[in-house]
């Protein structure tokens, strides 16, 4: 598995089109947008708990 660590507004490119934003990190979760060439962008909200936010900083 990859860990990237990103900031707000920092954008993924994978496979040279699909593109995953970060839009907002706050005390409830991360919001998170995906842009698919040729579609709208589809926006997800994906809640992390303490824990795991932890885990990914310290590398693990």
């Amino acid at each position: 598995m990859q860990v990237i660590s990103c900031r707000v507004h920092e954008e993924l490119v994978i496979d040279g089109g699909i593109r995953i934003k970060i839009l907002e990190i706050n005390e409830e979760g991360v919001l998170v947008g995906v842009t698919i060439p040729g579609e709208e962008p589809a926006y997800e909200e994906y809640v992390l708990e303490p824990q795991a936010l932890e885990l990914a900083v310290a590398g693990h």
